[in-house]
């Protein structure tokens, strides 16, 4: 393995990782949305 490609795959790592937290996010911003809406 060529040291680029390590490279390449711990940027790809941290990206994932990056959209790991962004999809949480989501998940609980929707879930926080819909009990908002269940409660009415």
């Amino acid at each position: 393995m060529m040291a680029n490609s390590i490279e390449e795959i711990n940027l790809a790592k941290d990206r994932i990782e990056e959209l790991e937290k962004e999809l949480v996010e989501a998940k609980t911003q929707r879930d926080n949305w819909r009990s908002a809406h269940l409660r009415r």
